[in-house]
């Protein structure tokens, strides 16, 4: 496994290296308007036998004819062994208040991220996440 940033060891016997994180691709997903009901985010998905975590940086873009709303942010995913479950952790977002949330459910190996969203009020609803993750080896 390959090395980046190497730190001093405790013991003082030189760098200790850390593991290069693993680069999952970029997507592309829509974000309905007034989703009350979690609904997943087509291709966000981490398993296990993969992976052991993963970082999500996303940017939310949603408009109507009358409003927009834009925010970036990140998620942390993160496997528990012990419960055999995927947990998230939803970073801050900004500029805007998107009106997204997210879970993320388990089955078996595989967690799958999904969202609500709020309700933008006016005509010509159009939303999407933009996304790409580092995952941390299993």
């Amino acid at each position: 496994m390959s090395a980046i940033y190497p730190i001093k060891g405790g013991s003082g016997s030189g760098p200790t290296p850390f593991p290069i994180p693993v680069p999952i691709p970029e997507a592309l997903a829509a974000i309905n308007n007034n989703q009350v009901a979690p609904t997943d985010v087509t291709g966000m998905t981490v398993d296990s036998s993969l992976y052991r975590g993963a970082t999500v940086w996303y940017q939310v873009t949603r408009e109507t004819a009358t409003n927009e709303l834009v925010g970036q942010g990140y998620l942390s995913l993160v496997w528990k062994p012990g419960a055999l479950v995927w947990d998230i952790s939803v970073g801050p977002e900004g500029p805007d208040a998107h009106g997204v949330d997210f879970t993320i459910t388990t089955t078996g190996t595989v967690g799958q991220v999904q969202y609500t969203s709020s309700n933008m009020a006016g005509a010509g609803y159009t939303g999407q996440i933009e996304f790409f993750a580092w995952g941390f080896n299993a």
